[in-house]
C-alpha cells in the first residue's frame, strides 16, 4: 500500500487562493483507502522498513494512478474547478507494507 501527502494550492476566477494538505492512500490495485487516508500522521510516524518497489515502478504509479486520482479526487470535492487551476507538490511518501 501506498499513501502520499500532498501539498495542494489552488486559485479560482475570483483571485480566491486556498492552501490544503491532501492524502491519497493507493492499495497495489491502484483502489483508494480511505481509513489508511484518514491517519496519515500514524503512517508517517510509524518505524522505518526498506522500501518494497523500485524508484521506476513508483515513477510509473505515480504517473498511472496516483497523480489520475488526486485530479479526480479534487474535482469531484468541488476543489478545482474550469475558471481555476492548482498545484499539487508531493510531500510525504509512505510505502506500507505488512510485517
Amino acid at each position: 500500500m501506498r499513501n502520499a501527502g500532498w501539498k495542494v494550492e489552488t486559485s479560482r476566477g475570483n483571485s480566491e487562493r486556498r492552501m490544503m494538505l491532501h492524502p491519497i492512500a493507493i492499495k497495489q490495485d491502484g483502489g483508494r483507502v480511505p481509513a489508511v487516508e484518514r491517519q496519515c500522521d500514524a503512517y508517517l510516524r510509524a518505524p522505518t522498513a526498506d522500501p518494497v518497489w523500485s524508484s521506476e515502478q513508483r515513477t510509473t504509479l505515480f504517473r498511472e494512478v496516483v497523480e489520475p486520482e488526486l485530479q479526480r479526487d479534487l474535482r469531484e470535492k468541488g476543489v478545482v474547478n474550469e475558471k481555476g487551476g492548482y498545484t499539487a507538490t508531493l510531500i510525504g511518501y509512505v510505502e506500507i507494507a505488512k510485517k
